[in-house]
């Protein structure tokens, strides 16, 4: 899995959302741009961070398709590849911007088109300091489950009930 995000909140918001779900500590994720191995054989987490422009700037799909194969290179052969991904509908959604210059949806579909599955996760849905996350929550477990990893594993990925 490939976690990519613009701003240090999204990265925590992931990694949040990774250590509740494995039932890990915080610090075992390493520093801001870091592979880890979280389940070995199974699930390993690279944490990219990209450029805004890149990643969350509506325009061409250029950028988005660069990083799409720049990501499928990261994935071992034999490998499911997985993106978690910082989006933002406002950014998305801004007066006279195209529906086809929306970076998640240009973000999907060159993913897709590389074989490798892909969930996106807007800052703006952040909880307010103290609540759960929910939304991090939710995205995560989604991905897991659209690249097969669930519950009925033996290490037990999500915490009951799925």
């Amino acid at each position: 899995m490939t976690v990519l995000f613009a701003s240090d909140d999204m990265r925590a918001r992931a990694v949040g959302a990774l250590a509740r779900s494995l039932d890990l500590p915080l610090d075992a994720f390493g520093s801001k741009n870091t592979t880890v191995t979280l389940i070995p054989d199974h699930l390993k987490v690279t944490f990219t961070s990209v450029r805004k422009d890149v990643l969350l700037t509506p325009g061409k799909p250029d950028p988005r398709e660069q990083l799409a194969r720049e990501t499928k290179d990261q994935v071992p052969a034999g490998w499911i590849g997985a993106v978690l991904a910082e989006t933002s509908a406002q950014a998305a959604l801004a007066d006279g911007v195209p529906v086809a210059q929306d970076p998640k949806r240009q973000s999907r579909r060159a993913h897709a088109a590389l074989g490798i599955v892909s969930q996106h996760l807007d800052m703006a849905s952040a909880p307010t300091e103290g609540d759960e996350d929910h939304p991090a929550d939710s995205a995560l477990r989604d991905l897991l489950r659209s690249t097969g990893l669930t519950g009925t594993t033996p290490s037990r990925i999500f915490r009951s009930p799925l």
